[in-house]
């Protein structure tokens, strides 16, 4: 049974993936279960055993094209789409699972030759559809979400009417990362330490809690209770996190813009504790079993806040 998942969104709805991904190989344990995404989820989900083979959507790369409209550009995205779609088009699918909310992966999953289709598709008529209930609820709550009381990791199985799905921990670093980071943190004095992570960014300001309440807090945990701090953060988010640091003092490592993927599931399992905004990273903290506190403002913490917390 070939069986094809479509995500293509943010890191976080990748990473809500995963314990669905493992539900779906637990009841179809035969199956050749295939993921179609961007390099950024191909690089978060590349390792999972479930996984027999991810085929790569260079969106990114396309979109850049497509905004110059510049002809020649133009025709370059459109020959890297064509190239991009070669394999998985020549896959005869069972099963085409689209969890992306977005016209162009509904249109993916309908040019796709599959026997059966879940979630966002398409047909001939140019109509965008969904045949399952679950699917329509999810639709209906991004209007609503305060109503909903339904994380998005259990909206996603009763879409495809699986009957469980595994909680966190659900991703294991690699023990080279591990050893690398924690070699690092030996370093930089942190041997035999209680830690706690901070990642003050997110992608929205009101998203994040005020630096300074960071700074008080980290500095908290090092006076009250002799932790070192390790703050996490992206390129983009280098001057805040400088800030941060900087509040804090000598017992505070900032790692931000240094890290690749991998070796920050290896820094957060090494956290004793991480305090993080709504964001991706929160997620894959969660998903390699670190202990973390997330503050939610405007966003709605029932569908998007780690999976059982």
């Amino acid at each position: 049974m070939n069986i094809l998942i479509i995500q293509i969104l943010r890191i976080g709805d990748a990473l809500q993936l995963v314990p669905v991904i493992k539900g779906i190989k637990q009841v179809f344990p035969q199956s050749r279960l295939c993921l179609l995404t961007s390099r950024l989820g191909a690089s978060i989900l590349g390792g999972q055993e479930e996984i027999d083979e991810i085929f790569t959507l260079h969106k990114e790369q396309m979109a850049n094209l497509l905004i110059t409209g510049n002809k020649e550009d133009i025709l370059l995205s459109v020959e890297q789409l064509r190239s991009d779609l070669h394999e998985v088009g020549a896959v005869k699918w069972d099963w085409v699972i689209n969890f992306s909310y977005t016209f162009s992966s509904a249109l993916l999953s309908f040019i796709l030759d599959a026997k059966h289709r879940s979630g966002f598709t398409a047909n001939k008529n140019r109509q965008y559809l969904a045949k399952e209930k679950w699917f329509a609820y999810s639709l209906a709550s991004f209007m609503n979400r305060r109503y909903s009381n339904f994380n998005w990791v259990d909206i996603n199985k009763n879409i495809l009417g699986l009957p469980s799905v595994p909680h966190p921990p659900l991703i294991v670093p690699k023990h080279g990362d591990v050893a690398r980071v924690s070699a690092l943190l030996q370093k930089a004095g942190f041997e035999n330490k209680k830690i706690l992570g901070l990642h003050p960014g997110a992608s929205r300001a009101y998203k994040r809690w005020p630096l300074q309440k960071f700074a008080d807090l980290g500095r908290a945990f090092v006076q009250k209770h002799g932790y070192k701090v390790i703050i996490f953060g992206d390129e983009t988010e280098k001057g805040p996190c400088k800030q941060l640091k900087s509040y804090i003092g000598n017992d505070a490592e900032d790692l931000s813009g240094q890290t690749t993927l991998d070796e920050l599931k290896a820094f957060f399992s090494l956290c004793d504790v991480l305090v993080t905004n709504d964001t991706g990273p929160m997620h894959l903290a969660s998903a390699v079993g670190t202990s973390i506190v997330s503050l939610f403002f405007s966003t709605h913490f029932i569908e998007t806040g780690p999976y059982g917390a």
